[in-house]
């Protein structure tokens, strides 16, 4: 250990492919989801130091750190990193075989202690992939949970007020949570999507108005019947809800369910104010090579 260092550097792609192309002889498949997320937050202005940097062993290859050195390289920006050197040869195959974070913990250590919980969290991730259009792959921890802040009353009203905290199998999954969430902030009476849900928790219903959500509540709990890999993904789910709650609203009757095809209850702007966005990383390659 006397002969480890480690010390700040502001990393710039120059030497992030110098380390690349000389000191990574010997390190696991490239992820390239996984550089494409942390391009995206460097491109952003959104990279944080912390102790987790780039490491280098006794013999000078790399151990720890290839998928920030390859962002940085895309991103074409410089970063601050811990660059560490000297570690035994042997240690490359202990680094990040520990649990990662959730976005439940890191909100814990936030100070937010069971102010979230995973529908939350669901609903949130489900709101910026099929509301916004934006990459799912692209969404850190700590995006995750501004986002799901900034638009917290809405996630609130549909888990606390329209759920009421419930779970129901096939109910209460992500797709659902979401399309309620966005209803919340379009012009509905606040009611009649309190009376969607309960009408999805329990399906007891007389009255013809609620037969969109009937309709939605039997799709949903045949569909939570069958194996696991024969189910429909959330996008169908997601679409198929905001079909059913608009027809709902509307008073409208319903003996089949469409999926809709476009957005029938638009975030509002756009979730602009959530200062990252995808990046087109062959753009990115493009000015690279150019430059």
């Amino acid at each position: 250990t006397s002969k480890i260092t480690s010390k700040v550097i502001d990393v710039t792609p120059e030497q992030a492919e110098t380390w690349l192309n000389e000191h990574n002889g010997l390190n696991r498949p490239l992820r390239s989801g996984l550089t494409e997320k942390y391009a995206a937050i460097m491109t952003a202005g959104r990279w944080r130091l912390t102790h987790q940097g780039i490491a280098f062993d006794e013999n000078d290859e790399m151990v720890d750190g290839q998928h920030r050195l390859v962002a940085v390289s895309l991103s074409q920006k410089t970063v601050k990193m811990w660059v560490s050197f000297g570690w035994p040869a042997g240690s490359r195959m202990f680094v990040d075989d520990h649990a990662k974070r959730t976005p439940l913990d890191v909100s814990e250590l936030t100070g937010m202690k069971g102010r979230f919980t995973q529908k939350h969290f669901s609903a949130a991730r489900l709101m910026w992939s099929l509301g916004l259009g934006y990459a799912p792959k692209l969404l850190s921890n700590d995006l995750l949970i501004e986002f799901t802040k900034k638009y917290l009353p809405g996630i609130d009203f549909c888990v606390n007020e329209v759920f009421q905290g419930k779970q129901e199998r096939g109910v209460t999954q992500g797709g659902v949570l979401a399309a309620i969430a966005q209803a919340f902030y379009s012009d509905v009476d606040k009611t009649r999507l309190t009376r969607f849900g309960q009408v999805l928790l329990d399906g007891r219903t007389t009255d013809s108005a609620d037969d969109a959500a009937q309709v939605l509540r039997d799709w949903l709990k045949e569909d939570s019947h069958r194996r696991y890999g024969a189910r429909r993904g959330q996008g169908s789910v997601y679409r198929k809800t905001q079909r059913a709650l608009y027809a709902f609203l509307k008073g409208e009757r319903m003996l089949k369910l469409y999926e809709t095809k476009e957005q029938l209850f638009p975030l509002p702007d756009d979730g602009k104010t959530v200062k990252v966005k995808p990046i087109n990383i062959r753009s990115l390659q493009k000015k690279k090579k150019a430059a």
